[in-house]
């Protein structure tokens, strides 16, 4: 293993892992839990940044493809791109709200807030 990719994950993976483990620890969690939770969020990170990267290139070779001017493959491009990312955020939005909720309130669940103008819609009339 290179040097320079051993020093990189040590401060890229490694101690944001302990770190993020050692703010729960002082709270009193468990302390496999809180390594597991934080790998998740560090890795789910990691892995979300390199998908929407690979989404990027795809989203270039397919402009490509289409074989059209710039001009209207550049706004594509970046429409694209920004949708892609919308979706990277979620993903780690997701891993955070994990790992937070067990860090703060020490339980372990992932709950979907629904608006409360979009609550409205969804209960039932009656007629």
């Amino acid at each position: 293993m290179d040097f320079g990719f051993s020093i990189a994950f040590l401060i890229m993976v490694v101690l944001p892992i302990w770190f993020n483990a050692q703010e729960s620890i002082k709270k009193g969690r468990n302390f496999l839990m809180c390594y597991l939770l934080s790998s998740l969020l560090v890795c789910g990170t990691w892995l979300a940044f390199g998908m929407w990267l690979g989404s990027l290139m795809w989203i270039y070779d397919f402009i490509e493809s289409l074989n059209i001017s710039w001009w209207i493959g550049t706004p594509i491009y970046f429409v694209l791109g920004a949708t892609t990312a919308i979706a990277q955020f979620l993903v780690i939005a997701f891993f955070a709200n994990l790992s937070s909720n067990y860090d703060e309130e020490g339980i372990i669940k992932v709950g979907l807030k629904i608006p409360n103008f979009i609550k409205r819609y969804l209960k039932n009339k009656k007629s």
